[in-house]
């Protein structure tokens, strides 16, 4: 898939008219993979490329950052996702005052005919564009109409009678519903990021840990103790291990700092400074205060051996 950040870069590889998909595409869940996914069929039958219209950020981040939700994908991670929908060509913009102010009709104009120089779009019915989100399915339904440009509108994907949308995946992950997230997603949710130096406690007490640092805005599950799995260093020669992982303040410690830590099973080595994917795979229960050290332990040990059963379990038939 061939990347660009704006419509001059592209222009070189929109020959021939492009099937065009727009969206914000966080967290590219079910519902983002059924247009991309059909936007790179409808490609392949006309013979022509196909596109993927994003933003680097969230648009609210912009129009109003108090209302911006945390977002479930880095630009590198929607990236590769949007990749492997089919996409032959994704240009990631910076939503800026300036694309933000384009009316409706510029928009059409001069970013879906003249730059991107679309032949078929796919969207979903609520699919709004221009300022102030004026533009809608009937105004883009007249405008291809005249234009002879092709536009297959999709119905909502729906999970137990319910949208597949982001915000309903933010919401599994902060429920700790991490059944009904891979369920939206398609996918287990997961979070990069770099180890960083902690007080080096759970090492004193048999269960030494990395201090995760995620990205900043990234959405983070809410506390308690979960069954993961881990990536090292992703791109280079690192490893997978099972593990579990604290979110939380650790109140037996009465600490008052929010951390993420990670355990990983049969590690042996040091972890700061490189960078781990960890993948959120079950929630095992709440975190919680403990009367003593030695009941922590306990506990913990507890929480190893279900996790270890959790990945020696057999998978479905």
């Amino acid at each position: 898939m061939q990347l660009f950040s704006d419509l001059q870069s592209l222009r070189p590889a929109r020959v021939g008219g492009v099937c065009m998909s727009v969206g914000v595409f966080d967290g590219v869940h079910r519902g983002h993979q059924l247009l991309l996914n059909h936007a790179a069929r409808r490609a392949g039958e006309l013979g022509i490329k196909s596109l993927a219209l994003t933003f680097r950020a969230h648009p609210l981040t912009l129009l109003a950052p108090p209302y911006a939700p945390r977002f479930l994908t880095t630009p590198e991670q929607k990236i590769r996702l949007i990749e492997q929908c089919g996409a032959d060509l994704c240009m990631m913009v910076d939503f800026t005052a300036e694309f933000a102010g384009i009316t409706a009709q510029r928009f059409l104009e001069e970013i879906v005919l003249e730059g991107c120089r679309a032949r078929s779009i796919t969207c979903g019915p609520d699919f709004r564009f221009g300022h102030k989100g004026v533009g809608d399915v009937k105004l883009l339904r007249a405008f291809c109409g005249a234009r002879d440009i092709e536009l297959d509108v999709l119905e909502t994907l729906s999970d137990d009678r319910a949208p597949v949308r982001s915000t309903r995946v933010r919401q599994s992950i902060q429920d700790g519903r991490l059944d009904l997230t891979v369920r939206l997603l398609g996918r287990p949710y997961s979070v990069t990021g770099l180890v960083i130096k902690g007080d080096a406690r759970g090492q004193t007490i048999g269960f030494p840990t990395a201090n995760l640092d995620p990205p900043v805005n990234q959405l983070i599950p809410g506390d308690g103790v979960y069954a993961v799995r881990v990536v090292l260093d992703e791109e280079g020669p690192g490893g997978h291990y099972d593990g579990m992982l604290n979110i939380g303040v650790r109140p037996t410690f009465e600490n008052k700092r929010r951390a993420i830590e990670a355990h990983l099973f049969d590690f042996q080595g040091d972890l700061y400074g490189r960078e781990l994917t960890v993948t959120f795979i079950s929630k095992m229960r709440e975190e919680r205060r403990f009367e003593s050290v030695e009941a922590l332990i306990e506990q913990l040990r507890a929480d190893e051996a279900a996790c270890r059963a959790l990945f020696d379990a057999p998978g479905p038939a």
